[in-house]
């Protein structure tokens, strides 16, 4: 009995994932929100600058994705905008990218 009850508990463990990503909706199976993060008083620019983080399971994760990487990114020196987006997908994968525009 004590086997079994081990090796349910383990497959829930291993198959149930921790990845997720800030969002104001969550989706149980699959989540894909885009949402606006602040304008501020400097409108205008072309350039567009993105930086994304990534995770897997919830146990590796990598990236940057913070303003100063996505303003690096675009070659951006004076932010108009800043928006989000994040994806979940069943636990498994989440990515989060922010996304500024500017001059």
């Amino acid at each position: 009995m004590l086997k079994y009850l081990f090796l349910v508990s383990l497959s829930v463990l291993l198959f149930t994932g921790c990845a997720t990503a800030p969002t104001p909706v969550p989706g149980f199976l699959i989540g894909n929100v885009s949402y606006s993060g602040f304008v501020s008083a400097e409108q205008g620019g072309n350039k567009v600058g993105r930086a994304t983080c990534k995770s897997i399971l919830g146990i590796i994760s990598s990236g940057d994705c913070s303003i100063e990487a996505a303003k690096r990114n675009g070659g951006i020196t004076t932010v108009s905008t800043v928006d989000y987006e994040s994806t979940n997908v069943l636990g498994f994968y989440a990515s989060y990218t922010t996304t500024v525009t500017g001059k």
